[in-house]
């Protein structure tokens, strides 16, 4: 069934050598059981890195989705969290996650953030609530197709957090 998918990367890695090749996964469509299968057919077809999304999809990165990326691939393949790192914050928790890479169009922002760090390191560990990182909090989940928006919904309703801030979320 992935095998066209495999060969096709594998056709881009041969044709690009030297040059390296990011296989985009948009992770915001696939269930975490699809995220581990286009790792390993990207690791296999010879993919230096694998990245979340092209930032136009329904969301960005979210530290999950980085997390499970890292974990699938291994050291030697390269993780880039593209889309929604906006702050110095999101960036820590993305490379905390396991990103060796950061897509984002607010470089200034995060290099001013970096600044405060100094003064709170710890802070950028703390979760806000409600949950930024998690998928089914996000305002475009709308975009999604309706299997993947219970998907995501579902994951927020299993929060570890839910209980505790069982407000925001009724």
């Amino acid at each position: 069934k992935y095998d066209f998918i495999k060969e096709d990367i594998k056709q881009v890695v041969q044709a690009s050598a030297p040059a390296h090749v990011k296989v985009i996964l948009e992770t915001c469509y696939l269930t975490d059981e699809e995220i581990v299968k286009a790792c390993k057919l990207a690791v296999e077809a010879g993919a230096h890195f694998v990245k979340t999304s092209t930032g136009f999809g329904a969301f960005g990165s979210f530290e999950h989705h980085v997390r499970l990326m890292r974990e699938t691939v291994g050291p030697d393949i390269g993780v880039k969290a593209s889309g929604g790192v906006s702050n110095f914050k999101d960036a820590m928790r993305m490379v905390n996650a396991g990103a060796t890479r950061l897509g984002t169009s607010a470089g200034i922002v995060i290099m001013e953030g970096a600044k405060l760090f100094k003064y709170a390191p710890e802070a950028w560990l703390e979760p806000e609530i409600p949950c930024h990182t998690c998928p089914a909090r996000s305002a475009s989940m709308a975009k999604l197709p309706k299997a993947l928006y219970q998907y995501y919904t579902n994951m927020c309703l299993k929060c570890d957090h839910r209980e505790k801030y069982n407000k925001f979320y009724e």
